[in-house]
């Protein structure tokens, strides 16, 4: 089930400067029908040492150009395309991740881009998908600090998995939520491509807030 019925593109707008944490993920323009082009998004490199959101009339294109997404679950496919930050080694600016997200389903098609996620958050979440694979009952959810994207994942001792994704390019003015059904033997997928991410993309540093010695790590990419 979808809220609403229409298609978000990802709007050429927003800027991501490169030596500020607060960056954003740009504004997004609903257009009405089904009709309409798929939804795609790339960041390019501009002057200034900033990052600009473009898009084209047949942004699929921009999508095809990422190859195969990083992490699939249910509708909601993830690209991670580089650390906002590379050369930060702390824990709170290292770890943020460029990502493109999209959901889609049938009426409806959603996309947000740019620091939207962080590394410990999908380590998290890859923990949480490994318990619920082995209990077959509670849940999983991908919590991210910006409240661009976030995913539930409800498990029963049938082995079914209720999928709950909110996306949107612009949490002040749109809400978008997608609900699926899945059932367990897509959780060693989501396990297996978060450990793939994590591996590109280590976690950094220790979280402050932590006083688990296992959540020390180093970068090594």
């Amino acid at each position: 089930m979808v809220a609403g019925s229409h298609t978000t593109w990802v709007s050429p707008r927003g800027t991501f400067p490169t030596s500020s944490k607060k960056s954003r993920v740009t504004r997004g323009m609903s257009f009405s029908g089904e009709a309409l082009p798929e939804c795609g998004a790339h960041l390019d490199a501009a002057a200034g040492g900033e990052r600009i959101l473009s898009t084209t009339p047949t942004m699929d294109a921009d999508l095809r150009a990422l190859g195969e997404p990083d992490i699939v679950i249910a509708s909601l496919s993830v690209w991670i395309q580089r650390r906002e930050f590379p050369d930060a080694t702390d824990y709170w600016d290292g770890n943020w991740l460029q990502a493109v997200a999209r959901c889609s389903q049938r009426g409806a098609t959603v996309c947000a881009t740019g620091p939207i996620l962080r590394t410990d958050e999908i380590r998290e979440f890859c923990d949480q998908c490994a318990s619920l694979q082995a209990n077959l009952a509670g849940d999983a959810k991908l919590t991210c600090m910006e409240p661009y994207l976030r995913v539930e994942l409800a498990g029963n001792a049938r082995g079914q998995i209720a999928v709950t994704i909110t996306l949107t390019p612009d949490h002040l003015v749109q809400r978008h939520e997608f609900r699926d059904q899945s059932d367990q033997s897509y959780l060693p997928l989501i396990v297996t491509a978060c450990r793939r991410v994590l591996a590109r993309f280590p976690v950094v540093g220790t979280d402050p807030s932590s006083t688990d010695p296992t959540q020390a790590t180093s970068r090594n990419a």
